[in-house]
């Protein structure tokens, strides 16, 4: 087997999660099977050879198969565009200079250290060693950076929240704001 076990947890992982690898290749889609095969992708089976189809075409295949070879760069945006349509969030992994327009097309584009220049330009994140396996901790580190903003936005609207209470109620009381200005700002500092 050409993938050891580490190399497998990537793919493992986003199984584990339900979300959906999908191959666009350049290259004889038999091939491109037998390496997804081997690496564990689910479905590896269901392949097409994209030589023939024509751009219309994609929106009424692109989930029916996992395996898309010989697809030209236009062939893949449009592709990434059907995802997107039907409400998924894509990411895609390029490394050649045929991989920029899908790269930007993508929701999370990553690119290889070893690709062309173009394609690192264009992407979110570059995988400085070539390997797949750092995937999920990148996926982890999206994650944990969406939570902490959305702390940060509940401690924000929670802070200003009680900032807006305490000012209406010192619209009613006869002593005026119950709190100075200073600890306000001392508040807002924390």
């Amino acid at each position: 087997e050409l993938y050891n076990e580490r190399e497998k947890y990537w793919i493992k992982y986003f199984k584990d999660l339900k979300i959906d690898i999908k191959i666009i290749s350049g290259d004889n889609p038999i091939t491109v099977k037998e390496v997804a095969k081997d690496a564990g992708v689910l479905n590896y089976e269901a392949f097409i050879s994209m030589e023939n189809v024509k751009i219309e075409e994609i929106k009424d295949i692109v989930n029916q198969y996992t395996i898309f070879g010989r697809t030209s760069p236009d062939q893949k945006q449009e592709i990434i565009k059907q995802l997107q349509l039907q409400g998924k969030k894509v990411g895609y992994v390029g490394d050649g200079v045929n991989d920029v327009t899908p790269l930007r097309q993508a929701d999370c584009s990553i690119a290889l250290q070893n690709g062309a220049d173009s394609t690192k330009a264009v992407s979110d994140v570059v995988l400085l060693d070539n390997d797949f396996s750092h995937l999920p901790d990148v996926f982890l580190e999206g994650r944990r950076v969406v939570t902490n903003i959305q702390r940060s936005i509940y401690l924000f609207l929670t802070k200003s929240f009680f900032v807006a209470i305490f000012s209406l109620s010192s619209v009613f009381m006869p002593i005026g704001m119950p709190l100075e200005i200073e600890s306000i700002y001392n508040a807002n500092a924390i």
